[in-house]
């Protein structure tokens, strides 16, 4: 079939050569945006649904963050194109459908072999054979040079004078002595494991490599002597065949295991190799065969062989010696895989643990990850026990004490409590990303800011392509009125990822500060836009307006909205009371007694948004009165 070249406005696409030029000018742009944008345009104007470009780039069967992988993609394609998507030249946006490419695209075919520069045949910068298998090329070994100058040396010595043997020896003896030294194995300061690849040949086995991939992190996280990247920067890496120094450099890491796990019954096969990135130095490899019913002591043992090579000396915890029940094992990866994916499928990982501690009712992790599901899912109650119970089973899991330390500050208000519980989770499990986040979280709501920073900086090192993390650093910054380090950080967020929800509030907080009232309120409205609930929002939305119009003086509006708030709220179903927002909306109208009114009708049924009540700016019209302190003092804050 003849090459095309595609031609739209100012730009032609190359499919064939995966070139896109702007008048004649090359435009760089990664594989995954090429890929998509050559998708787009190849559509004819038809609309491409979200789903089909998951199985185009990525395929039917994988785990990825497919939602970052799109909006990214979407985002570099606009800025290559020079596209606004507020009023779109080339790529349209179809809300919770997909994108169509509305532009005018002229097919212009080209003779077969006009596609090659000067009959040499293209190949992509991207996805040359060296990068399709994840290696950088190495250079010739620093002995083949000095081979050849020994040759050239020694040659001179069949004509020269006997010294000069003399001087190439000891020149010989210097520099073998120099390369021995340097012989012995890198010390790696932070690991990063990226996704095992599935060899089984069957794509209904991705959770279990995706499961046997978490758990290693889990074990090598809890050595204190390296840095373990979190699952969630890496699994961003599935699938993507590119330079381990470059993924090295972008995580942060400089030791990278990677391998590959195959399933046949109850049969596994796994094979890992440890590479320190800075110098593709393979620091160690090794295959392993072993049975389904000893799949826990493999990864204990691949673990602890890896931390040694890694140059750790201090040894990880042992796992128990006795075996897991193997169907349990799987239904626990299962529940693994369907907790990461977060959202409407952490019930369905809740299903696949209780099934694992059916099966097993001694197994410590499954309980671990139950609770952090129940915690998730609002089943606080649940959660606790199971929290509890892995803690009785395996005193050694900083996760469940995580788990445990968010009921106690969030529904039990226990804040000294809580605080001993984030501590010991960090002690027992330095490397677990989300106990960093979530004390940094706490410490930031108990006004102790510098400590936050501290822990959310350490959070970010763990989990460098977290949003969360990216999104609660921004907020510290909020809070300590660093407004345009704030809003740097957060618009930083919102590039990478422009539908992700809870980073328009800590910029409408930031607005709202600046008194920027219409662009916050604004923002806030994309918050509630974005998690789609916008009749469910809509008392919440009017009770934001009537804040942020008394705030800018214009106070008859805000009465007249507070008025229709109320009648919206009342007509929601509880447990959702909004207390603390009426709250500040009367404080912004200077009507103390109804804004404390509203917020004893959030202490009285314990509403966990109440560990913000020290924080929360929006209330300071309401901090010298005598009632406030006595709040913060009954919820717990200490004095």
């Amino acid at each position: 079939m003849p090459a095309r070249l595609l031609e739209f406005d100012e730009f032609s696409l190359d499919c064939d050569r995966y070139e896109l030029l702007r008048s004649g000018q090359p435009v760089k742009l990664e594989k995954i945006p090429m890929e998509l944008l050559i998708l787009l345009v190849t559509k004819d104007g038809c609309l491409v649904t979200r789903q089909e470009i998951i199985e185009h780039l990525w395929g039917t069967e994988v785990f990825v963050d497919t939602e970052h992988g799109i909006n990214t993609a979407i985002r570099k394609i606009r800025n290559v194109l020079r596209d606004d998507p507020e009023q779109p030249r080339f790529v349209q946006t179809i809300p919770r459908k997909g994108y169509r490419f509305i532009a005018t695209v002229k097919v212009i075919p080209r003779a077969p072999g006009n596609g090659n520069h000067n009959g040499i045949e293209f190949v992509s910068p991207e996805t040359t054979p060296t990068q399709a298998e994840g290696h950088v090329p190495s250079p010739l070994p620093r002995s083949h040079y000095h081979l050849g100058r020994l040759l050239r040396k020694a040659a001179l010595v069949l004509v020269g004078a006997i010294g000069i043997v003399v001087v190439l020896v000891g020149l010989n003896v210097r520099v073998r002595g120099r390369l021995f030294a340097h012989a012995g194995k890198p010390r790696i300061h932070s690991l990063a494991v990226l996704p095992l690849e599935n060899l089984s040949g069957d794509p209904a086995q991705e959770y279990f490599a995706d499961g046997m991939t978490d758990e290693l992190i889990t074990m090598l996280a809890k050595n204190v002597q390296f840095r373990v990247i979190s699952r969630t920067s890496v699994m961003r890496y599935k699938n993507v065949r590119r330079p381990l120094r470059e993924i090295a450099g972008e995580l942060g890491a400089d030791g990278i295991l990677e391998g590959s796990i195959a399933r046949r019954g109850n049969r596994v096969h796994v094979t890992a190799q440890l590479i320190h990135a800075a110098s593709d130095t393979h620091v160690w490899a090794e295959s392993y065969d072993r049975d389904l019913n000893d799949i826990s002591s493999l990864q204990s043992e691949v673990a602890q062989t890896v931390a040694r090579q890694a140059g750790a000396t201090v040894s990880l915890p042992a796992k128990p010696e006795k075996p897991v029940n193997p169907e349990a094992y799987e239904a626990y990866l299962k529940g693994r895989y369907f907790a990461n994916i977060r959202g409407p499928t952490v019930g369905k990982a809740a299903e696949y643990y209780q099934l694992a501690i059916e099966k097993e009712p001694t197994f410590a992790l499954a309980y671990a990850g139950l609770a952090e599901s129940q915690w998730r899912g609002e089943d606080f109650a649940a959660a606790k026990r199971s929290a509890e119970k892995a803690l009785e089973l395996d005193g050694t899991m900083g996760e469940p004490l995580a788990t445990l330390a968010q009921i106690k500050a969030y529904n039990d208000w226990d804040f000294r409590g809580a605080e001993e519980d984030y501590k010991r989770a960090i002690t027992l499990s330095p490397n677990y990303p989300p106990a960093r986040q979530w004390y940094a979280q706490f410490l930031d709501w108990m006004g102790r800011l510098d400590e936050a920073m501290v822990q959310i900086e350490i959070g970010q090192q763990l989990d460098p392509l977290s949003l969360i993390m990216s999104t609660d650093r921004a907020e510290i910054l909020l809070h300590m009125d660093k407004l345009d380090a704030a809003k740097v950080q957060i618009k930083k967020v919102l590039e990478l990822n422009p539908a992700f929800e809870t980073a328009p509030v800590v910029l409408g907080e930031i607005y709202e500060r600046e008194g920027k009232y219409d662009a916050a309120l604004a923002e806030y409205k994309e918050m509630i836009r974005l998690t789609g609930q916008r009749d469910d929002y809509e008392g919440v939305s009017v009770v934001i307006e009537a804040r942020l119009r008394a705030e800018a003086g214009r106070k008859k509006e805000a009465t007249q909205l507070l008025t229709r708030a109320e009648q919206l709220l009342a007509k929601r179903p509880p447990p959702e009371p909004c207390g603390q927002a009426l709250a500040s909306a009367y404080a912004a109208l200077g009507d103390k007694n109804n804004a404390f009114m509203w917020l004893q009708r959030d202490y009285a049924v314990r509403w966990p948004d109440m560990i913000t009540l020290k924080m929360d700016k929006t209330l300071d019209p309401l901090r010298s009165d005598p009632r406030f302190a006595d709040l913060l003092k009954r919820v717990g804050f200490p004095q």
